[in-house]
């Protein structure tokens, strides 16, 4: 089965650019072990869980994903992690979800601490009647929600997936290439062609066998590019229904 990949340049590029999120190496892959996957730094490491194990409910699976990264890289994520975890277990279609509704009561007590009242005043802000909109582009009327910034979900997607991709092919993403992750959540606005093709990509990859940790707490599907054995595409589920497809490419627009 083969993924084409292939350079786009267009409104659609354009579009889709603002709706994602683009890792880059910032030095040449190292092939040891012991260095930061995500920069390249040997000094102050210590084990990174790859996804976020806050996901997940306690007692935590014994399978978890670890990687090697450096204290700025991993305390430098910690914030948008947190947000990830709060955006993406208040969705409507989440919250049934079992390990959504064990961590949050966590959550919300996390909520409570004093630290977090710019945070707290900043999501009472976001909130408010949204426009629901049908795929069909027809106007359905409004419901309470929030905004999300989804390039703040994509960046940590990015992320998960460099340390996916460490740990599936022992090493770093090369500096010649970036991470681009996209929200499935992020393309009602996009053009009905560039859409197709996301999800062309999208149901490509995940024809082939899942890893799955927790109770479908994460998922992810992988797929090498033939002929192009360190361009892959990704695609990353948590809690069943918050889907990302993540591209890791030398080209700037590729969908």
């Amino acid at each position: 089965m083969q993924i084409n990949l292939t350079r786009r340049s267009s409104n659609d590029a354009a579009k889709l650019r603002c709706l994602a999120w683009r890792y880059t190496a910032m030095t040449e892959p190292d092939t040891s072990d012991d260095v930061c996957v995500y920069c390249g730094s040997t000094k102050a490491l210590t084990d990174d869980h790859i996804p976020p194990k806050t996901l997940f409910p306690k007692p935590r699976p014994s399978n978890l994903i670890t990687v090697r990264s450096c204290r700025a890289c991993n305390e430098g994520a910690s914030k948008d992690d947190e947000y990830f975890r709060l955006m993406i277990s208040m969705r409507h279609d989440t919250g049934d979800h079992p390990a959504v509704k064990k961590i949050l009561p966590t959550i919300y007590r996390s909520l409570q601490k004093p630290t977090k009242k710019g945070f707290q005043q900043a999501l009472f802000n976001s909130m408010g009647d949204l426009d629901i909109v049908s795929g069909g582009n027809i106007y359905l009327g409004t419901a309470p929600g929030y905004d999300v910034d989804l390039r703040r979900l994509d960046r940590v997607a990015a992320r998960i997936t460099a340390g996916l991709y460490f740990y599936e092919f022992g090493n770093r993403v090369p500096g010649n290439l970036h991470v681009t992750a996209y929200s499935t959540s992020g393309l009602d606005n996009v053009n009905s062609d560039a859409k197709a093709r996301v999800f062309n990509i999208f149901n490509k990859v995940t024809r082939n066998q899942p890893r799955v940790f927790g109770e479908n707490v994460f998922a992810y599907w992988f797929q090498q590019v033939q002929g192009h054995d360190t361009m892959s595409a990704w695609v990353l589920a948590f809690y069943e229904r918050v889907e990302f497809l993540c591209l890791v490419t030398p080209n700037e627009d590729v969908i």
